[in-house]
């Protein structure tokens, strides 16, 4: 063997000593870590009950700082190779006896031949002294043997503690625990003498309705062997916990108010030394109404066309009768939807992608406020409730409907050329205006009367269809109602008015009436007597206004006469112009008036019937002699005498220009004057003519009388001359 060989040797031998030294010191510091570590994470975890991320975090220091001193007091030093020069020379310095004949030894032996100037006999001299040194040398005394011993028992003590911990997990169910909790990261929860329950909790997850109020509840379990006087609720990122009240009722129970919860959270209960595992809570959106529409449909007697109401409107307005569809789309998936009007409740169909419908009938389309409320398909646990219950909307949307009656025809109705007084064989003129909101169905004329000393009254309808055009909703009348045919005697009065219907068949039909006409029947002698009463009325008026007319013609003669000469009219006499002007224009509208009254009279005689033969004199004299005369006068005579005052104002600077027209005013109010003279001498005449008439009329039915009461008598007598034969 070379003595190179042998002092490589050594120099290896020492090298597996050492590397058995640094492996103890390295295990023991490494092992004896780990018992500190674990021994101090179970005291952390036993004490404050750590969740799971903190017991991760706490997994990840341990398992970090285990590695660090694996690393720096085993990986690194026996990483670390030593050259046989260094081990060489670190012998050198822990045997100073030595002189450095080791490294000398070592550096000859590796080489091929001796140093330059060197003889072979010295370098050989040298290595051997260099073996046997190393051949001498002690190895255990160069390692720190106290060291050594304290590593190895460290060692013995981390390994006894680790298997007696190992050991202890099989039988006790602490370690056990810590291992699942610290090491696998379960949730088992230390053992504790109180645990929490959360109300409404499935799984550890709490679900709640987002934005609203949420009163948290958390039970002692029936297992727990105490009830703590107070409980915290812990929100995992938060410093400070927050107080649970307890509920008097239930002393078991503590409860807590979240405000407005929007956000998931992690919290626990927690009390003096126990807690809750931690809960999710997870907030769900309530089903909200996205869209909503209303199509009414009216009744189908209206032929109106179904119409959407507006959004976000009301109260709607329906006519009674109407079907109402309710159409709409919600936020989510729904497992029901419900309308509600009071105490009845409907089922609207939902479909799968959120939507829902319901038509609403006309006999279910009511008075008042409607709640439509929508149903998810996930079911929440509601503070105070027992079971879970499907999430509903945090507000029903509501709307309110008016229903509405339809509107009765409106019928105007009026008499044209007939007053309160008739004839038995009065033909009455009816006029008139019948409208309807949609169509009208029919029309009719309602009369009533009573003869004397009956118990009821005779009534009777006339249809007046083919008196005016129905079907549409708007419609004119002119019908005529012959009283003829009804042969009502002089002295009782009747009644009629008109009536029409609409084509309502929900909640009429719907009718509507004119105001109550009412005339009583008279003798011909009676009408003409009246007429003659209201001619004389008419005569009166005349007079009235001949003699205001006489006024103003002296009075323009005055003016005329006062102004001769005078080149500007003062102040009061331009007044007296105008003055002139407009009272001879109300003459001229009062002229009008009366011959529109003679009209009516005429139109009454003519619908009384009492000229049923042709010619009819008394009608064409009032027309001929009275009434064309008033138009005549209330246009052409009046309106040249208001030409002349206008010029004379529009030369009134001018005085001959003035004089001239002045008195041409004068001679036509002087023509005015003459012809309602001659009007009012007609009228005389015909009171006159009527009066004898009427006198005429009157010995005729005295006359009547006579002969019906001789005939009554003689029958009377007939009768009784009849009647004792009779008892014989």
């Amino acid at each position: 063997m070379s003595p190179a060989t042998i002092i490589l040797e050594r120099l290896a031998e020492l090298r597996r000593k050492l590397t058995a030294w640094l492996v103890v010191d390295g295990l023991s510091r490494v092992l004896a870590a780990a018992v500190l570590i674990g021994a101090a994470d179970l005291l952390l975890d036993w004490s404050f009950q750590m969740d799971r991320p903190q017991r991760a975090v706490m997994l990840v220091l341990s398992l970090g700082a285990l590695a660090t001193v694996a690393y720096r007091r085993l990986w690194r030093p026996l990483t670390r190779s030593a050259s046989d020069e260094a081990l060489a020379l670190r012998i050198e310095e822990q045997n100073p006896v030595l002189h450095e004949r080791l490294i000398s030894a070592l550096q000859l032996a590796k080489l091929k031949s001796p140093p330059a100037g060197a003889s072979p006999q010295m370098t050989n001299a040298v290595i051997e002294q260099g073996v046997a040194a190393a051949r001498q040398l002690n190895l255990a005394s160069l390692l720190d043997r106290k060291r050594l011993a304290w590593n190895g028992a460290l060692l013995a003590v981390a390994v006894a503690a680790l298997g007696g911990t190992a050991a202890a997990g099989m039988m006790n169910d602490t370690i056990a625990l810590w291992f699942q909790r610290n090491l696998l990261l379960s949730e088992r929860e230390w053992p504790q003498d109180v645990h929490f329950q959360i109300v409404g909790a499935k799984d550890d997850v709490l679900m709640v309705p987002r934005g609203d109020d949420w009163l948290l509840e958390a039970e002692v379990t029936e297992e727990s062997r105490r009830v703590p006087v107070e409980a915290w609720l812990e929100i995992r990122g938060e410093r400070q916990q927050r107080r649970m009240d307890s509920v008097a009722a239930e002393s078991r129970r503590f409860q807590v108010q979240l405000a407005a919860v929007n956000d998931p959270i992690e919290f626990r209960i927690v009390e003096s030394s126990a807690a809750s595992a931690w809960t999710k809570l997870e907030v769900v959106d309530r089903p909200e109404v996205r869209e909503l529409s209303l199509t009414a449909t009216p009744p189908a007697y209206t032929k109106q066309p179904g119409n959407a109401l507006l959004a976000e409107g009301g109260p709607y307005q329906l006519l009674k009768g109407t079907a109402l569809m309710i159409r709409g789309n919600a936020s989510k998936r729904l497992s029901k939807a419900t309308i509600s009007h009071g105490k009845t409740s409907s089922e609207l169909s939902v479909s799968p992608a959120g939507d829902f419908e319901i038509e609403l009938a006309p006999g279910d389309v009511q008075d008042g406020d409607y709640a439509l409320t929508l149903m998810d398909t996930e079911s929440i646990q509601m503070p105070g409730r027992s079971e879970p219950m499907p999430l509903t909307s945090r507000v029903p949307t509501t709307f309110r409907l008016k229903l509405l009656g339809d509107k009765p025809p409106q019928v105007q109705a009026k008499l044209k050329g007939v007053s309160g007084v008739v004839t038995t064989r009065a033909l009455i003129p009816i006029e008139g205006r019948l409208s309807d909101d949609f169509a009208l169905a029919a029309a009719r004329l309602q009369r009533r009367h009573r003869l004397e000393n009956a118990e009821s009254d005779v009534t009777g309808t006339i249809d007046l269809a083919e008196s005016t055009q129905l079907g549409g909703a708007v419609a004119d009348l002119s019908a005529e109602f012959d009283l003829e045919p009804l042969a009502i005697p002089p002295g009782v009065s009747v009644s009629f008015f008109v009536e029409a219907d609409d084509f309502n068949d929900v909640t009429g039909p719907g009718v509507g009436r004119s105001s109550v006409f009412v005339a009583r029947v008279v003798t011909d002698a009676e009408f003409r007597a009246s007429l003659l009463a209201r001619e004389r009325e008419q005569a009166v008026e005349l007079g009235k206004r001949l003699k205001l007319e006489e006024e103003l013609l002296t009075e323009t003669k005055s003016l005329d006469a006062a102004t001769r000469g005078v080149t500007e009219l003062e102040g009061p006499q331009r007044d007296q112009l105008a003055r002139i002007r407009k009272r001879q224009k109300t003459i001229g509208e009062d002229a009008a008036k009366v011959a529109r009254k003679f009209e009516e009279i005429v139109a009454e005689i003519r619908n009384n019937r009492i000229e049923e033969v042709e010619p009819a004199p008394l009608q064409a004299r009032l027309r001929d002699r009275i009434i064309a005369p008033l138009w005549k006068v209330s246009t052409d005579e009046v309106d040249a005498v208001l030409l002349a005052l206008d010029q004379t104002t529009k030369s009134i600077q001018v005085p001959a220009e003035r004089g001239k027209r002045l008195n041409e005013a004068a001679t036509a109010q002087q023509r005015l004057v003459d012809r309602l003279r001659e009007i009012l001498s007609q009228m005389e005449q015909a009171q006159g003519f009527q009066e004898a008439v009427n006198l005429l009329l009157e010995v005729q039915k005295a006359q009547e009388d006579v002969l019906k009461r001789t005939e009554q008598e003689k029958q009377d007598a007939i009768r009784r001359l009849l009647e004792p034969g009779k008892r014989n």
